[in-house]
């Protein structure tokens, strides 16, 4: 399992934690994949997914929804020139809850991460700017490891000083480091290897995905 977070909001996680598990769906059609939107303060998966917010993990944990009810089970192309199909499911955070911080911190929210880890081959969670709110540090313990995003000329020193200090005191290692909106001036290798293309735009996030009925194996 994995976490995406940043130290600020507008860094870009949420579309990197979408892009990663397009891609991690793409490149193995066999495994199953799972997109968790665990920012329930400012939800942007459901939007990028093309689906609708709720039922979405906040009903999961406050309405007592079965998991297959909040899962959205996806299509998309996969391979050289979308040859092959393949599948990522995704759970949307749901209705806007007055309590977010109360909910990543529940045992209930443990619990359901601890089953689908071991339902999924692969579970990516995208979690709330950790140096500005507390929302993501309890979950950061439920998962094997963490992705800092890094969105250059953005992201304060301050926040990553903090974020830094939160990933240190927890279980969960820090995998690495993804540098988001990157120029090529800001590295200096653009000219020297004539790569193409303009400098300094952003990545646009990757099309919605085909809606299907949800699994039927989640209890």
């Amino acid at each position: 399992s994995l976490l995406v977070t940043s130290g600020d909001a507008g860094d870009g996680k949420s579309v990197t934690a979408w892009n990663l598990a397009r891609t991690a769906a793409a490149l193995s059609p066999q495994s199953t994949v799972l997109l968790i939107d665990g920012d329930l303060r400012r939800p942007r998966i459901a939007k990028l997914a093309g689906e609708a917010a709720s039922p979405g993990l906040s009903e999961l944990l406050t309405h007592g929804l079965s998991i297959r009810e909040v899962v959205r089970r996806c299509t998309l192309d996969a391979g050289a020139q979308g040859r092959h199909r393949c599948e990522l499911q995704v759970i949307t955070a749901g209705a806007l809850a007055p309590n977010p911080a109360e909910l990543m911190q529940s045992e209930k929210l443990r619990s359901v991460l601890r089953d689908l880890q071991q339902h999924y081959d692969l579970v990516i969670v995208d979690a709330p700017p950790s140096a500005v709110v507390a929302d993501a540090i309890p979950l950061m313990t439920q998962v094997s490891g963490v992705l800092v995003v890094v969105r250059l000329r953005h992201s304060r020193r301050n926040s990553l000083r903090r974020l830094r200090e939160q990933v240190s005191r927890l279980p969960a290692p820090c995998l690495g480091v993804i540098i988001n909106d990157a120029r090529r001036s800001d590295f200096g290798y653009g000219r020297y290897y004539g790569y193409g293309g303009r400098a300094g735009r952003r990545a646009a996030p990757a099309p919605p995905l085909e809606r299907r009925p949800p699994a039927e194996t989640m209890t």
